[in-house]
């Protein structure tokens, strides 16, 4: 049985998280530049007490805390600036798909003179809705900081800082203009990000020209394959929350590790030597690249690039080590990931999976799954969506107030479709051959059909929870109790 120590002794960085994490908070909620003598001081006395592993560790875990602490106060210093008193002139390029509003259309701009990214709302009219990503712009107007800006009851200061935006401007029609000398501004990294979001927008245009005037085939096309998730309905999304089905629509681990395969099964894919993994790593950060770097995404990608590297020694899975490194990467990169909600469903519903589903594989007689192949298939679809459902289930409820009863038929549903869906899109962003598109049509139509369907069904989902953050705790706790009196007496052992 793989208690308590021995995850610790397997897996040393997961206990390097929660000392991470708690850093972060205290450094956001202090705001205190410290700089980085505390986090050396503490380190050099956590080498004096060698003789004392316990205190030598918690010295190591006080040090993560306080460089947590610094990185976090230097993040949020880097989104801080003096809002405009009047109108300036900047210089912008638009690095996102433009979003239809009632009055404006919505973009994401980055200074690159100023280092930061804006949110811009530009007055609809037809140029406006002719922005794309690489449009570069000269426009007049004045960037409001929007630290302490809330809306009812969202934050959305907040959901704009940990999205790495600084603030937010309005621009009237007669303010701007076209600027194509933005681009001799930018640096080499951002270059290439703005050739791939233009890359990605022809691609998105290819699939609106395949659905045609059908919105929600797009939207569930755009999203699931290259993460432009502001098509999607609210008709649409909904229906997929309602049955449990909304990690579809977000780029995930599970569409990462469908790419990973398809690329896999290539030729020069399958040999094991450096530079096959190398290029298979390669075209994985380039898919990421090409969807927007999500936190999801990125975790994705991280984790396949370890795996990869691993597979060139013999190692095959995945494991909790590997999952806390990804998680600790970006928190260096992004201390502000760690309030995303993608961020936290993204690693807990793995970590889950990671830690659930060899307990679940445990109640099956030894061997009695690789002796029956589609009985095995079934199962792994049933056993991911109950173990990734019992670590989110809580977080869901506080987040969304909501709980899918029929989660576990909505994953035989839609996970094959996702499959499928995937690995034609793919195929037909490369070979756009005609009967490819039709076939990719028929499949998406049935899975928002079906799943529509299931939604409609009594009592499809539990709403109205909205637990408090002390109940949302308890419940973790009662799980974790629950999950290591079965492991031991299952005797679990787990990958980490």
């Amino acid at each position: 049985m793989t208690g308590r120590r021995e995850i610790i002794q397997y897996a040393p960085l997961l206990r390097v998280v929660p000392w991470y994490v708690a850093g972060i908070l205290v450094g956001d909620s202090l705001a205190i530049n410290m700089g980085l003598w505390p986090a050396v001081a503490v380190l050099v006395l956590a080498l004096l007490l060698y003789r004392w592993k316990y205190l030598q560790g918690l010295a190591i875990g006080a040090c993560v805390a306080l460089l947590a602490m610094v990185l976090t106060v230097r993040h949020r210093q880097s989104l801080d600036f003096a809002a405009d008193a009047v109108p300036r002139v900047v210089r912008a390029m638009v690095v996102s798909e433009a979003v239809e509003k009632p009055r404006t259309m919505a973009v994401d701009l980055l200074l690159p003179d100023e280092g930061r990214r804006v949110k811009a709302y530009v007055q609809k009219d037809e140029r406006s809705r002719m922005l794309q990503p690489g449009s570069g712009l000269q426009l007049r107007t004045r960037v409001e900081c929007v630290r302490s800006m809330r809306i009812g009851t969202f934050d959305y200061g907040r959901y704009l800082a940990v999205h790495g935006f600084s603030g937010r401007c309005y621009v009237r029609s007669s303010d701007w203009t076209s600027d194509s000398s933005v681009w001799e501004r930018l640096s080499r990294t951002e270059r290439l990000r703005v050739k791939a979001l233009t890359w990605r927008h022809h691609l998105l245009l290819r699939l609106r020209q395949l659905s045609a005037d059908d919105d929600e085939v797009y939207g569930l096309l755009a999203a699931m394959t290259l993460g432009q998730k502001t098509s999607l309905s609210a008709q649409l999304r909904d229906v997929y929350a309602a049955v449990g089905a909304s990690h579809v629509l977000a780029l995930s681990g599970l569409h990462m590790g469908i790419l990973f395969c398809l690329l896999s099964m290539l030729p020069l894919m399958g040999r094991r030597s450096v530079l096959s993994r190398m290029l298979l790593v390669l075209l994985c950060w380039a898919f990421a690249l090409l969807t927007g770097l999500s936190v999801s995404i990125v975790r994705s990608a991280l984790m396949l690039s370890i795996f990869a590297l691993m597979s060139l020694r013999g190692g095959r899975n995945m494991s909790v080590g590997v999952l806390s490194l990804a998680a600790i990467i970006i928190l260096l990169l992004n201390p502000y990931a760690l309030y995303d909600v993608g961020f936290q469903l993204s690693f807990l519903s793995v970590f889950s999976i990671l830690m659930i589903l060899p307990l679940l594989e445990s109640f099956w007689p030894e061997g009695f799954l690789l002796r029956h192949g589609l009985i095995r298939l079934v199962w792994s679809l049933v056993a991911v969506g109950v173990a990734a459902q019992i670590g989110v289930a809580p977080l869901i409820a506080y987040y969304f107030g909501t709980f899918p009863l029929f989660f576990v038929l909505t994953n035989l549903v839609a996970i094959p479709c996702t499959y499928g869906i995937l690995w034609l899109s793919f195929t037909f962003m490369v070979v756009p051959v005609a009967w490819l598109g039709q076939l990719l049509l028929v499949v998406v139509r049935w899975l928002n059909d079906a799943l529509a369907v299931m939604a409609a069904w009594p009592h499809a989902t539990i709403a109205g929870l909205h637990p408090s953050v002390m109940k949302t705790t308890m419940a973790y706790v009662v799980i974790v109790v629950v999950y290591l009196v079965i492991a031991r007496m299952k005797n679990i052992r787990i990958k980490m």
